[in-house]
C-alpha cells in the first residue's frame, strides 16, 4: 500500500508538472521512508514489539526501491 501510495504521487506529480518538481517529489518520498523506517526500527529495538519490525521493514523496502524516480 505504501509502495502504491508513492508511485502514484510520483506518477500524478509526472503527468502535471515538470521534471525538477517530480525530482524533488521523489526526494521527499525516499526522505520520508528513511525518516519513518528509522524511528519505526528505533521502535522496535527500544522494545515496541513484533509490529515496529515489520513497519520499520516495510518502510527501509519502500525506501530502497528506486523504482519512484521514474
Amino acid at each position: 500500500m505504501i509502495a502504491q501510495l508513492r508511485r502514484s504521487r510520483t506518477l500524478y506529480f509526472r503527468k502535471h508538472f515538470q521534471a525538477a518538481t517530480v525530482f524533488g517529489v521523489a526526494l521527499v518520498n525516499t526522505l520520508e521512508g528513511v525518516a519513518k523506517a528509522a524511528v519505526f526500527t528505533a521502535l522496535y529495538l527500544g522494545g515496541g514489539g513484533r509490529r515496529f519490525r515489520e513497519k520499520a521493514r516495510g518502510f527501509w523496502k519502500v525506501t530502497t526501491c528506486f523504482g519512484f524516480w521514474h
